[in-house]
Order: C-alpha cells, then structure tokens, then sequence
C-alpha cells in the first residue's frame, strides 16, 4: 500500500469514527445539503494534484518521438497565467492549455492526456459517498460546488462514474467564473436559487472555500 493510500485509509477510519454520526445529525437539521467536489466527494490516488502532470509527460513520451521535458511546471505556470489574465476569478482548462509553449497538436494530445488521467486518478471518497447516500436516502437537496478549471460536464461525467446521481444542481467555478474561495460562488447559487442562508450545510475540506467563507455569509459549514 502506498502511503498517499494508507493515509486516506486512516483519514477514513478517522472521519467514520468520530465525525460521520456528528455530521449526519447536521445534515437532519437542513433541507440543502451542498457537497465540495476534490478531496471531500472524489479523492487522487496521487500525492498532490499537480503530480497529475507527471504521468501527463509521461504518457505523452510514450506516444511522441519528440520528447517533453519539465512539463509540471510548465503546467503549472499556464495556469497561472491564465488565472492573471482571466477577465473573472477563475480560469479553465482550455485556457491554460492555449497558454503552453507547444503546437496545438502537441497541446490537443496532451490535454486529452489530462483529461484521461483525471478519470483513472479521480474515485469515491467512500465515508463522504455515505454522507451524499444518506442525505439523498432523507430527500433533502443535495447540490455539488466547486473551485475547478476542469469542464461542467467532464466533472459530472466523473462524479455520475463513482455513483454520484442524486444531486439537483452543479456549480463549477469554470462555468460560473466566481470562486468558494472568496465568497462569491455562494453569493452565485444563493440569487440564483432562492435558498436562505439557515436552510443550507456546506461540507467541504478546505478551511478558506469550505469553511470561513460560507460562514461568514452564515451558512452552517463543516470541514472535513
């Protein structure tokens, strides 16, 4: 077992034992139930999300005669640059690829390459997959968030795959160009649906996105 593995699997023991009883009861108390995506409902199998830009090179020098080199970090600094030059305050997938230093046909493959790699990485974080069961199982609404460059329907395609079906509603920052983490994504779905503030728990891993800035917008928010 990998140690990325074994201390998931220790998270997991932890979460179960300790938080998951706590959280269902929060979940009874609330009609809108609002999920996190990475890291609460989905989990890598690798150590840190940008290590997806590895296997990335990888994968395209198996199939290229011209070889990559360093594409982590080149990786990493598109997304940046697109993020800076975003006329929102979030970026997509699609924009960061067109700010690599590559062909577009070498930028095509490899972004298909990504794509690829995040459906085989990406699974069922299963002690959260309980929680998202569970409040389904009462009828409450359950709606998904999320700060993330990947496409809408890429994301749901990957959360329908891990037997994510019961939610009513998808916000992804690429789509709607406002972010968790500055308040703005909650701002988002609280004009367009209509919901109050003491009708929704926000359950999410992120102390800034999943925690501080739905409470401080008075939304009932627990961190995983």
């Amino acid at each position: 077992m990998r140690v990325k593995e074994l201390l998931q699997s220790v998270l997991c023991r932890c979460v179960i034992e300790s938080d998951l009883n706590r959280i269902k009861k929060a979940i009874n108390k609330y009609s809108v139930i609002s999920f996190d995506i990475f890291d609460t409902l989905l989990q890598r199998k690798v150590s840190t999300p940008s290590d997806v830009f590895d296997l990335v090179e990888k994968e395209y020098n198996k199939l290229s005669s011209i070889p990559i080199r360093g594409f982590k970090q080149i990786r990493i600094e598109a997304e940046l640059k697109s993020k800076k030059q975003s006329l929102t305050e979030e970026t997509n997938i699609y924009s960061i690829y067109n700010m690599l230093p590559y062909d577009k046909e070498v930028r095509d493959l490899l972004l298909q390459l990504e794509l690829k790699i995040e459906r085989i990485e990406l699974s069922a974080r299963q002690e959260i997959k309980a929680l998202y069961d569970y409040a389904a199982f009462l009828r409450k609404e359950v709606i998904i968030i999320s700060d993330m460059y990947l496409p809408v329907g890429f994301i749901e395609e990957i959360l329908y795959a891990n037997g994510y079906r019961y939610h009513s509603k998808l916000y992804v920052s690429s789509a709607t160009g406002v972010l968790k983490s500055t308040g703005n994504m909650f701002r988002f779905v609280l004009k367009n649906t209509g919901y109050r503030t003491q009708d929704v728990l926000h359950i999410g891993d992120n102390i800034l996105g999943d925690y501080i800035c739905p409470k401080s917008l008075k939304i009932k928010s627990i961190c995983i």
